[in-house]
């Protein structure tokens, strides 16, 4: 039986890389650093999903890195694994990749790093971590090609699964506080302030919050205490259909963008933190789907309200315009189905599995 090692940081990558497994043929053994979508799939989870990894607490989470990659590599080598599917979190899997392609293992990456965005100073170092890359955003394959890797777009996982969903102006509204506990304890508290204020407004207003795998329900539930809240079990779930939707910036942006939910993208963290970030990413826009429009010469479609800017009086005015602006929802809708054109095509994830499979 063929034994493959799979890599994946967080929920977003747990989800993505489930279509692979299905992709594979024969009699395969799937391990590694998976979260439950893979576990439930068949996949042996050798180390477990952290939702707190990131620019944020680098140093408190150094010693886990180090502890999860070591394990990594001891069932690579148990196991006698050659082949590897590294997906997306790219301060872990490059050097993860690197020390894989030592041991004469085949790396396949999935979602690579964002170098174009920031930390191109890596290129060297992600050269020698991947064989070959799949991109899932199409401008990012001829980017890596350019500087002599190969990569290809594979198409999109999370419009191929994504439906659109009919927002009803009368339904509750989303609030995607991310996926790390970071995120949590910045943006949380943003979003239940926001809350707080649009319920001044409309009394009867409810909302709907997603319990991340990678996050403590209890944790969450804290964070939006006393609020009418609806937990739900997927960001899906709670943004399917919600009369609009507050989102951390991140790829859960990508899947409410795709379902044509009218919403918003914000962000906080600690201000070094936030200091940091910006003086390494030099974009206009950082949204996924706003950087695939862009990127193709549309305009922005949805606004990006971060940091400093970043008020509760400031976003429950932006979701109240959601909610009731006809035009405003109209072309958010329209800029949906443009971003689903342009992620079209590609070379499918079954590429990606034969890969990954050799």
């Amino acid at each position: 039986m063929q034994k493959l090692l799979i890599s994946v940081g967080e929920a977003s990558g747990d989800r993505q890389a489930a279509a692979l497994l299905a992709a594979l043929s024969g009699q395969v053994h799937v391990l590694g650093k998976v979260g439950p979508e893979l576990q439930a799939l068949g996949a042996e989870k050798i180390v477990g999903l952290q939702g707190h990894f990131g620019l944020s607490r680098p140093v408190a989470m150094l010693r886990e890195l180090r502890e999860s990659r070591s394990a990594l590599l001891a069932a690579t080598e148990a196991h006698g694994v050659k082949r590897a599917l590294l997906v997306d979190y790219s301060g872990f899997h490059i050097p993860l990749g690197r020390a894989l392609r030592r041991r004469g293992v085949h790396v396949v990456g999935f979602i690579p790093p964002k170098l174009w965005a920031w930390g191109g100073w890596r290129l060297k170092k992600a050269r020698q971590a991947y064989d070959e890359l799949f991109t899932i955003l199409p401008f990012e394959a001829d980017w890596w090609a350019e500087r002599g890797v190969k990569a290809r777009y594979c198409g999109n996982p999370i419009a191929d699964e994504t439906p659109s969903v009919a927002s009803d102006p009368a339904a509750p509204v989303a609030l995607v506080p991310g996926s790390r506990a970071g995120e949590l304890a910045h943006v949380g508290p943003l979003l239940a302030a926001t809350a707080r204020l649009m319920l001044q407004a409309e009394p009867t207003l409810r909302f709907r919050v997603p319990l991340a795998p990678t996050l403590l329900r209890a944790d969450v539930e804290r964070v939006f205490s006393g609020l009418p809240i609806d937990y739900v079990s997927s960001m899906v779930e709670a943004a399917s259909g919600a009369s609009a939707a507050l989102v951390c910036n991140g790829t859960a942006g990508l899947e409410v963008a795709l379902m044509g939910t009218p919403h918003l993208l914000t962000y906080r963290t600690g201000r070094a933190h936030w200091a940091l970030g910006r003086s390494l990413v030099h974009l206009d826009v950082t949204a996924p789907g706003n950087l695939v429009l862009t990127r193709a010469g549309h305009e922005q479609a949805w606004d990006e309200i971060f940091q400093g800017e970043a008020s509760a009086e400031r976003l429950a005015a932006a979701a109240m315009t959601l909610r009731h602006d006809a035009a405003r929802r109209a072309q958010q809708l329209a800029a949906s189905e443009t971003l689903r054109g342009l992620l079209a095509g590609g070379c499918g994830l079954g590429a990606v599995a034969k890969a990954w499979q050799g």
